[in-house]
């Protein structure tokens, strides 16, 4: 049986042309992009991190959206199964990402410690 692969991530529109200014300011290669990993456990659970980087690391899965690149800890696959990357521009240039579901909810894992 052939089974296509469908990418447990999706990126938004905004997402993607944020990703790439930051890839831009930051004078990366256009290899870069963001990775999204396990954080420290909390009580509550652990939070993603998210943070730009140069390059994947070995094994992590990759999802591409207009050129922009995330990547992601194939460990959390589970987490971010039919979810959207979102991201705005907040107060002084800074930008938020947030995971939501493909309804546009915003899911319970949270994304923290991104780029500013």
């Amino acid at each position: 049986m052939n089974r296509t692969h469908v990418p447990a991530l999706g990126i938004t529109a905004i997402a993607s042309e944020l990703i790439w200014q930051l890839v831009d300011a930051c004078d990366f290669p256009d290899s870069a992009g963001v990775r999204i990993a396990g954080g420290e456990r909390t009580r509550r659970d652990g939070p993603l991190e998210l943070a730009l980087v140069e390059r994947p690391e070995d094994g992590d899965e990759v999802v591409m959206a207009d050129g922009a690149r995330v990547f992601f800890d194939p460990e959390i696959a589970g987490d971010l199964h039919d979810t959207v990357l979102d991201a705005k521009l907040v107060g002084g240039g800074r930008i938020r990402f947030a995971l939501r579901d493909r309804g546009g909810r915003r899911r319970a894992a949270r994304v923290g410690n991104g780029p500013s």
